[in-house]
């Protein structure tokens, strides 16, 4: 029978074996891949001479391990933790710069990320791995060429008795360290001195960090301890004897920036990073706040986002925008809010309860919705009540556009043109996103240099790609296009908006999209239109049973506010009522023909019985009484 391995001892001044660099503990057994399957990404940074199997552990719990810990506050995150040497005392001490550890975190952090991930990161940091993480979050901002996936997509910092203004433990364990030194069993540590209590390097680091978390929205909280602690017992030499020196390592003044939010923990400093189980009190109000800035992070991501882009767009590069998305247009009401002036209905119109309207206007998987009938189902009333409804309840960062084609005019028969108005829309509401319609290579570090290439405007791919950018760059809510009359558009216009349509995503596999919601209006009778949408998008038929007779009852009350807008005798006006829907076949054409030749009459001293001969006169449906119309209209 073998015998069983013996087990090494070693000496409390043994080196500290490190695996350097980002360790990933949760999931636990799973190498080191790009973060973007995951929704949250945690680092966790020890302290000055941290043990790497003890820093986060107590007894046998370890709280960023363990699946009934942080795992389990945090779904869907990967939780890793950063080594690196910080022996300053024993045969492994190690003279080690701040620069050289905090790039390391960097590289390390930007390596296993990937250079295209956009997955939120929350930091961690206990003592001196809280002054480590100023200088990398500081670095990473002015050097965001090199490491492209960390500064953008901080969203959180969790401190754990960071010593921000130093502390006055550092002064006795300089004294060791140097007396450790001149016997081979230490080495006086550069992170050490940098804890040397009110230093001019910790201020200006300190300072520096909150003007720059302040500026790009980054949320921090700090923890302090409440009770002192035993520093002799944290000694190497000292561990196990019965000498005891009690003190408060890092008190609440260093441990807290000014107006931070922050909480004590009942611990001392050298526990609070170490739980019992999930009960623990400290671990649940730790874990509570890394929660919440998991919660916050997607609000906080985009309003850094678009912080950092006010300096990007200035008023002369806007409004030369502006003018060259609306060239060409020689009605922008028109061509954004339609050419139907009817009276404003006293009700919302019915399409607004439809079920298919509801999920298409709330539910992130469903991106678009055609609504589609014959010509005169007043698709054009149902387009204002829409977007009218749409601006009405829309959630706070939501914005609302629109475009109403028209094949007599070449900029609204036009895809092209269709994009550049309500990318127009977009950047009237918000200024930064214009920022999107720049050039990529004059973005960057080359602060107030704006390059706008006017050319890259007419091309149609250009502008889809900046919507959706401008898009996901939302605070919140959705982008809506509301788009009437897409029949109208030329051949090759329609051709091309359908092709890019079909590429828009459905269902699951719109996790990573861009919130754009599309309404398309359109009459029926065009097989590629149907061939395009109605396989795999939201509808609503207006030609059904059961629309065709919501569509008869929405005309009926459109009917009778535009004949009371005529001011006719009450015996008269319920007879053109009466005699309108009766021979307008459910038309909101037809509607419209009949009452603009009672408005030409008006005036003429026409008695009741003439009007009602002229009505009388008028044939029923629309073709024929848009012959009748033409015949008047030649002879005038």
């Amino acid at each position: 029978m073998a015998e069983a391995p013996k087990k090494t001892k070693h000496s409390k001044l043994d080196a500290v074996p490190i695996n350097l660099g980002l360790e990933q503990l949760y999931p636990p057994d799973e190498p080191m891949k790009p973060s973007t399957k995951f929704a949250f990404e945690i680092i966790a940074i020890p302290g000055l001479g941290a043990n790497p199997e003890w820093t986060w552990k107590k007894d046998k719990v370890h709280w960023l391990k363990d699946g009934n810990m942080l795992a389990r506050k945090v779904p869907n995150a990967r939780i890793s933790v950063f080594q690196y040497q910080s022996q300053w005392f024993g045969r492994g001490a190690v003279d080690q710069k701040l620069d050289n550890v905090a790039n390391q975190l960097l590289y390390a952090l930007e390596r296993s990320r990937g250079s295209e991930s956009k997955v939120p990161i929350i930091f961690v940091a206990h003592c001196l791995g809280g002054i480590i993480l100023e200088k990398a979050i500081l670095t990473a901002r002015l050097r965001q060429n090199d490491f492209p996936s960390v500064f953008p997509w901080i969203a959180g910092c969790v401190f754990l008795g960071t010593p921000f203004r130093g502390t006055e433990t550092q002064a006795k364990a300089e004294i060791l360290a140097k007396f450790a030194e001149t016997i081979n069993l230490g080495a006086s540590s550069s992170l050490l001195k940098l804890l040397e209590k009110d230093s001019d390097t910790l201020r200006r680091l300190r300072n520096d960090f909150v003007k720059l978390s302040a500026e790009a929205h980054i949320r921090l909280f700090c923890f302090f301890e409440s009770q002192k602690s035993n520093l002799a017992s944290q000694l190497p030499l000292m561990k196990g004897t019965s000498f005891q020196k009690m003190e408060l390592i890092v008190d609440e003044e260093s441990a807290t920036f000014d107006g931070s939010e922050n909480l004590s923990l009942v611990s001392d400093h050298f526990q609070l990073n170490k739980y019992t189980g999930p009960k623990d009190g400290n671990f649940v109000a730790v874990s509570d706040e890394i929660k919440v800035t998991a919660q916050k992070a997607p609000g906080i991501l985009k309003s850094r986002q678009n912080a950092l882009r006010q300096m990007l767009v200035d008023d002369k590069t806007y409004h030369a925008l502006v003018a060259a998305l609306g060239k060409g247009f020689s009605d922008l009401d028109a061509t954004m809010c339609g050419s139907y002036r009817g009276p404003k209905a006293a009700q919302p119109s019915w399409v607004l309860d439809v079920e298919n309207y509801k999920t298409w206007k709330d539910n992130p998987d469903n991106p678009l919705l055609w609504t589609h009938g014959k010509a005169g189902t007043g698709q054009a009333s149902i387009a204002s009540s829409i977007i009218e409804d749409l601006n009405k309840t829309r959630q706070q960062g939501t914005i609302v556009t629109s475009f109403f084609c028209d094949q007599g005019d070449e900029n609204r028969r036009s895809l092209r043109g269709l994009l550049k108005i309500i990318i127009r829309q977009v950047i009237d509401v918000s200024q930064d996103m214009a920022s999107h319609l720049l050039t990529d290579s004059k973005k960057g570090k080359k602060t107030g240099t704006q390059d706008l290439d006017l050319d890259s405007l007419s091309k149609v791919s250009t502008l889809w790609d900046a919507l959706h950018s401008m898009a996901r760059d939302l605070p919140a809510g959705f982008l809506y296009v509301v788009v009437f009359g897409i029949e109208q558009l030329s051949k090759e216009s329609l051709s091309e908006w359908l092709e890019l349509i079909r590429s828009i995503p459905t269902g699951d596999d719109r996790s990573e999209e861009a919130p754009v919601k599309i309404l398309l209006l359109s009459r029926s009778g065009r097989p590629d239109i149907e061939k395009a949408l109605k396989p795999r998008f939201l509808q609503i038929n207006l030609d059904d049973s059961e629309n065709a007779e919501r569509v008869s009852d929405a005309l009926r009350a459109d009917i009778s506010a535009r004949v009371n807008e005529l001011a006719l005798p009450a015996p008269l006006a319920y007879f053109v009522k009466r005699h309108i829907h009766s021979r307008a076949e459910d038309n909101s054409i037809y509607v419209s023909l009949v009452i603009q030749e009672l408005k030409n009459v008006q005036g003429t001293n026409m008695t009741a019985a003439e009007i009602r001969a002229l009505l009388e006169s008028f044939p029923y449906g629309l073709t024929e009484m848009f012959e009748v119309s033409l015949i008047f209209l030649l002879s005038l």
